[in-house]
């Protein structure tokens, strides 16, 4: 099945949509693993390599399409007319079929197949931020990786997602919104700082509360002069 693949692809390497489904089938190498990436979004091309499970995978897919079927096209994901890719709506068809059968379908927020890539984003600076890794000194390889302009770009995925965990909690709190599947864990290392304070109504930030004063202690007794008859006071 060429979407079970499909949408491997999409998780496992953060692919734009039209860059899975739109590939040529000469831009797949399966000497060397790899997936040519041309005259994507700004014109920019690049190299995904293939683990060796996908690899596996991808094999035997071309190998079904080619000798089981027969069928034979310049698009590695044709449509129904072989000299044209599965187009973008087919393929959000198909995926809001599956979703639509899962135990989440009734979630508020839907995904789409581009959450695929959002997931691959997060999941990768969440390995990174679990196993101690700096995040300012990986960010532009990922940046480069994912065609992205700059590391600005690939961090607005990342607050993306956890927004959207922000809400979902927010909702499983007040009970109007089901679950969602949506995972995003604060960097541990490197990278991020705490959020900005509070700004006030006229733009300036919130002044610090201060901090509670300590109990003061009672003042000692003055020790009686030698002498002196001290009187208790009787109920």
């Amino acid at each position: 099945n060429e979407y079970r693949l499909l949408f491997r692809w999409y998780l496992c390497f953060g692919l734009r949509n039209a860059e899975a489904a739109g590939i040529l089938t000469e831009n797949v190498d399966f000497e060397t693993g790899t997936l040519t990436i041309l005259d994507s979004k700004g014109n920019k091309d690049r190299l995904v390599y293939l683990p060796d499970d996908l690899l596996e995978s991808t094999r035997q897919y071309y190998s079904y399409l080619t000798d089981a079927l027969g069928k034979e096209s310049k698009w590695f994901f044709s449509g129904m007319n072989p000299e044209k890719f599965l187009p973008n709506t087919t393929v959000d068809s198909v995926f809001t079929r599956f979703w639509n059968k899962t135990p989440y379908a009734n979630c508020s927020n839907k995904p789409t197949v581009h959450d695929f890539r959002f997931s691959y984003v997060v999941s990768r600076m969440n390995l990174w931020a679990e196993a101690g890794v700096d995040l300012q000194v990986m960010m532009p390889y990922l940046s480069r990786y994912l065609g992205h302009k700059s590391t600005n770009e690939t961090f607005y995925y990342y607050y993306l997602v956890k927004e959207a965990l922000l809400k979902a909690h927010r909702e499983d709190l007040i009970g109007s919104g089901p679950k969602c599947l949506i995972r995003a864990i604060p960097p541990k290392a490197g990278g991020h700082t705490a959020p900005p304070p509070k700004s006030s109504a006229k733009g300036k930030p919130a002044p610090k509360k201060p901090a509670p004063k300590a109990p003061a202690k009672p003042a000692a007794k003055k020790a009686a002069a030698p002498g002196t008859i001290i009187r208790k006071k009787t109920r």
